[in-house]
């Protein structure tokens, strides 16, 4: 049975944070590689020439700095891509574009993402929790208090169209978020003109 949303045969929902460590676990039993996570550094500058990356300067909250060296980089930081290659001098044209995200709870039982009308979508997360996302406005800015505000009227709107075909849906909660938008909405991918650092 259809309720005005389209099923598509290759979209899929799940745990992204447990798709993100198993790739992660995968990659150190297969590669060997290396990963340091830490939430609290920022990059503070490259060391480089006009051909290479050399290594990365980082900067911690308390203002200790580390560096890294790697024999290859990647940058793949979402909306502060922009910033990172502007620094390198690399063409990265991404901008955030605010959407909408409200987390529902409802008893029915849905396996896939669904696409409704208006482009709002609605991803099952498991034992009755959903999200709900749309809507795309653009701004050049988003760590702003007028960034971060929520237009409960475009939440409204949003939960209405769920509604239609998820009628018993309660919410739990509506917050905002920043998807890096490139001009064609394709991601950026390949090399750069360093030979070692890749988008």
């Amino acid at each position: 049975r259809t309720h005005d949303g389209r099923l598509g045969a290759l979209d899929s929902s799940g745990d992204i944070g447990l798709f993100c460590n198993g790739l992660h676990e995968k990659l150190m039993e297969r590669h060997g590689d290396r990963f340091v996570f830490d939430a609290d550094v920022a990059v503070n500058s490259f060391e480089k020439d006009d051909k290479r990356i050399h290594g990365v300067n980082l900067r911690s909250s308390d203002g200790k700095t580390q560096s890294y060296e790697a024999d290859q980089y990647v940058i793949a930081a979402g909306n502060q891509s922009y910033n990172l290659c502007a620094a390198l001098d690399v063409p990265c044209p991404i901008l955030p574009c605010k959407g909408y995200v409200v987390v529902f709870n409802s008893d029915a039982v849905v396996n896939t993402n669904i696409e409704l009308r208006n482009k709002a979508f609605v991803a099952p997360f498991g034992f009755g929790k959903f999200h709900l996302s749309g809507f795309a406005e653009f701004t050049s800015h988003y760590n702003t208090d007028k960034a971060m505000h929520v237009d409960m009227d475009r939440a409204d709107a949003l939960v209405k169209v769920a509604r239609e075909i998820l009628p018993d849906l309660e919410v739990e909660s509506v917050s905002v978020g920043f998807r890096p938008l490139s001009p064609d909405d394709t991601p950026l991918l390949g090399k750069t003109k360093y030979r070692n650092l890749f988008l």
